[in-house]
């Protein structure tokens, strides 16, 4: 995961953002979800600059959908990819 948007001024200092993945395997129904994890730069506002913060999915093989969803108001983001384990 990365942290790819931009904040507006705000008066609460840094930007940043807490980031959930959650996952279905489409083909076998096994889920899970990560625990929340902290994306930001601690820029006061702008384009974000953040690491990435990679994650192992444990799903298996098959089609796999991905969600990512923040702690602020927005449209959820995620994609659909294969696994070949």
């Amino acid at each position: 995961m990365r942290a790819d948007f931009t904040y507006l001024p705000v008066l609460t200092g840094g930007c940043g953002a807490t980031a959930t993945l959650s996952w279905r395997n489409l083909d076998s129904g096994a889920s899970g979800t990560f625990p929340p994890v902290s994306l930001g730069d601690d820029t006061p506002f702008g384009p974000t600059d953040a690491l990435w913060v990679p994650e192992t999915l444990p799903t298996g093989p098959g089609r796999v959908q991905v969600t990512i969803d923040t702690n602020f108001p927005h449209i959820a983001g995620g994609g659909t990819f294969y696994s070949p384990e």
